[in-house]
């Protein structure tokens, strides 16, 4: 009696090959998928939620890549709504990172151009 048993290419020539284009594939998608940066905007200062779906349509404007997220507190209640910009790889908070007093359109999309680089058109412009 005889044992059928699949075939499995075990000569190793182009393993390699394959193997770093999938490794360069996948890295390629993770950075398409993942932001370049993020906005935390408190959602427990009043009119944080407000801010929040605007700087969200605006970064949609833009096409940027940057996530934005509700935070809690962010430690800058008195100057609030708030937002604070991390940018991807950075360990510390830059104080120049930090918007306070978003309390109009116009200061929204200055925190949209901190983060993507690029202005989004307000209506009237």
């Amino acid at each position: 009696m005889y044992m059928l048993y699949p075939l499995y290419d075990r000569s190793g020539v182009d393993d390699d090959d394959y193997a770093i284009a999938m490794a360069r594939r996948a890295k390629e998608a993770k950075k398409r998928a993942t932001p370049n940066c993020e906005i935390h905007i408190c959602d427990m200062c009043s009119g944080g939620d407000a801010v929040l779906a605007e700087i969200e349509e605006l970064v949609k404007q833009v096409d940027g890549k940057c996530a934005v997220r509700p935070s809690g507190c962010l430690g800058y209640c008195n100057v609030g709504p708030n937002a604070v910009l991390v940018e991807r790889g950075s360990r510390r908070l830059d104080p120049l990172n930090v918007h306070t007093r978003i309390l109009s359109l116009e200061k929204s999309a200055m925190v949209v151009e901190h983060a993507t680089g690029v202005l989004p058109a307000l209506e009237g412009d």
